[in-house]
């Protein structure tokens, strides 16, 4: 196994819901967690796509405990394309640039707790991935006008595109796995997982996987929440969230894949479990100078946070 069970609760906020974190180290040596929260009024779903906003905590060592400093993205109005809510942020640096990667929400149906499923479904259509630019950790962020990728008709990714998960390239290109799913008539897919590239952040992502690379019926099985890296053996690595067991053998747990040109995924080892957690889910890895792993983050929650309002979540840090 990658890494351990043995948590520490890294960023917790009362009052909140905290969810999606992902940590660089900055310009100032200390170590900032980018991540989503939303006020526990709002319930956790569907307030995580109604009400989350991106904030910015920092601390002294990987292992925490962070503490809030700011909100980075916050919400701007449903005039534009994520207005709403922004949510599941992932930070890369390329070159002397950051790039903060999210999802954004946009509507304009009235919010009651009568409706929430309804709520969900449109708030749900809505999401795509945008990409917001900053010269310093501390920002200002500079967010993309448009989304950075978006759904198409007739595609397995026409209903929504989320949880961007992407990688710097040698030739400073951008690979990125996606979150997605698409209408069926009337009705909805299950999830997929497909993968778009960039040659810089100037340049349109286009989807280079003409069919889902995991869900149902695909090749690999469904996982969820990747996070990618590119090994010191030139391989792309993932983690991901093995959702019925298909992969690794363990439903919901953690499972690494390995693959030669980002398209073709094998099976490498389970990377972590829930270790008695109802959640381990957005699992994200920091590693040290040397490219080696060092803290292994998850959102975790000691309830099942969807049907239970009183469960609490936080972002988990655990060492390799």
């Amino acid at each position: 196994m990658l890494f351990g069970n043995e948590l520490v609760p890294a960023l917790k906020m009362e009052d909140y819901y905290v969810w999606c974190g992902s940590v660089i180290r900055g310009e100032d040596g200390r170590y900032h967690m980018f991540a989503s929260r939303w006020k526990r009024e709002h319930t956790f779903h569907p307030g995580w796509m109604t009400h989350s906003e991106v904030v910015r905590a920092v601390a002294d060592s990987p292992m925490g405990p962070f503490e809030f400093q700011e909100v980075v993205l916050p919400a701007r109005g449903p005039e534009y394309w994520d207005g709403c809510a922004t949510h599941c942020p992932q930070i890369v640096k390329r070159g002397n640039q950051y790039l903060l990667f999210y999802i954004g929400t946009s509507f304009t149906i009235p919010i009651r707790d009568d409706n929430r499923q309804d709520v969900a479904t449109v708030a749900r259509s809505t999401k795509k991935i945008g990409m917001a630019v900053a010269d310093s950790v501390f920002g200002p962020w500079k967010r993309s006008d448009k989304p950075v990728l978006t759904t198409k008709p007739g595609t397995y990714y026409s209903y929504l595109v989320s949880n961007p998960a992407p990688v710097i390239e040698p030739d400073g290109s951008i690979y990125m796995l996606f979150k997605t799913r698409k209408y069926i008539g009337k009705d909805l897919s299950p999830f997929y997982v497909g993968a778009a590239r960039a040659k810089s952040p100037d340049d349109p992502f286009e989807v280079i996987t003409p069919e889902p690379l995991f869900g149902a019926g695909a090749p690999n099985g469904e996982v969820e929440d990747p996070f990618v890296w590119i090994g010191k053996d030139g391989l792309y690595h993932m983690v991901a969230k093995d959702m019925r067991g298909e992969v690794g053998g363990s439903e919901a747990d953690g499972v690494e894949l390995v693959s030669k040109d980002g398209l073709d995924w094998k099976f490498k080892q389970v990377a972590y479990t829930r270790g008695g957690h109802s959640l381990r889910e957005r699992p994200f890895i920091l590693f040290d100078d040397n490219g080696d792993p060092l803290v292994l983050y998850t959102a975790t929650a000691d309830g099942f946070p969807y049907s239970d309002p009183s469960a609490q979540t936080w972002n988990a840090a655990c060492r390799f």
